[in-house]
């Protein structure tokens, strides 16, 4: 198992610290740039937003550096974020990732906290 997530602001930190502690592979796809925008607007449905788009791009960069399960960070109110990771998995089997899973993360506040507290 191969696990990468998108860049999203310091978020991906906590999370490499975990993997690498349980010895899980970790991909981090390189810091969004022009290239990551570019693939995440050609995948998207026309009207998303560009969060959306930047995170598809770097799902797609992870993909392609060969992991296989992306976790999509989520949470909740009224953004779609918790929404992007089944959308997401779609557009990377529709890509040809067949293999990977797209995993969406909730956290609430308290849950994050808690998750830090373990690390």
């Amino acid at each position: 198992m191969r696990i990468g997530m998108p860049h999203m602001g310091n978020a991906y930190i906590p999370f490499k610290a975990l993997f690498q502690r349980l010895n899980v592979d970790f991909v981090l796809p390189p810091v969004s740039n022009q290239r990551t925008l570019s693939l995440g607007v050609r995948h998207s449905p026309e009207g998303l937003c560009i969060p959306f788009k930047l995170t598809l791009g770097n799902l797609i960069e992870a993909a392609e550096l060969g992991a296989d399960t992306l976790l999509m960070p989520g949470g909740y109110g009224i953004c779609r974020l918790g929404y992007y990771a089944a959308t997401q998995e779609q557009i990377l089997h529709d890509l040809g990732y067949n293999n990977v899973e797209v995993i969406g993360v909730g956290f609430s506040e308290r849950k994050l906290l808690g998750l830090l507290k373990i690390i």
